[in-house]
């Protein structure tokens, strides 16, 4: 009896994550930031969040589903998140990510696809697209920090 009322919990929680990160799937997310994101979507309502211990062995299964994407930005860095909608083809293909706003860019280029192909010919080195993420400033972004876009 409490594995049904065990599953039922999980189920309801997951379903939680999946939803909020469906509903923002061009952002990536922390851990963390899902967390608060969560708890203040909840204040207007009587639903109970999931823990943030939770929330890691979830994302922590979705990712293994293949139905989110990790990135981590490098050491020190806390990896975040982001939804992958199979319809929307948000999986063969590198993405930018502002570092300012946190917009998410789908960079589907001809330009980087050849940058692709040299790093395999000539490094025999393979990028994996899934996890190939290029940071730095979106257009919006440079322009209220004064910069000029190209």
């Amino acid at each position: 009896m409490t594995e049904k009322i065990k599953e039922a919990y999980n189920t309801k929680q997951r379903g939680c994550i999946m939803r909020f990160l469906k509903n923002a799937n061009d952002r990536h997310f922390t851990a963390e930031e899902l967390f608060y994101a969560l708890n203040q979507a909840a204040e207007n309502n009587t639903v109970k969040t999931p823990g943030l211990a939770t929330i890691y062995r979830t994302l922590d299964k979705l990712e293994k589903e293949g139905v989110i994407r990790k990135y981590n930005a490098g050491s020190g860095d806390k990896a975040c998140y982001q939804y992958i909608n199979k319809a929307s083809g948000c999986c063969e293909h590198y993405h930018l990510k502002c570092t300012s706003c946190g917009k998410l860019i789908h960079l589907d280029c001809s330009h980087i696809q050849t940058l692709a192909s040299h790093i395999s010919e000539n490094h025999r080195f393979t990028l994996d697209t899934g996890r190939t993420v290029l940071y730095g400033l979106c257009g919006d972004c440079g322009e209220n920090n004064g910069e000029k876009s190209l």
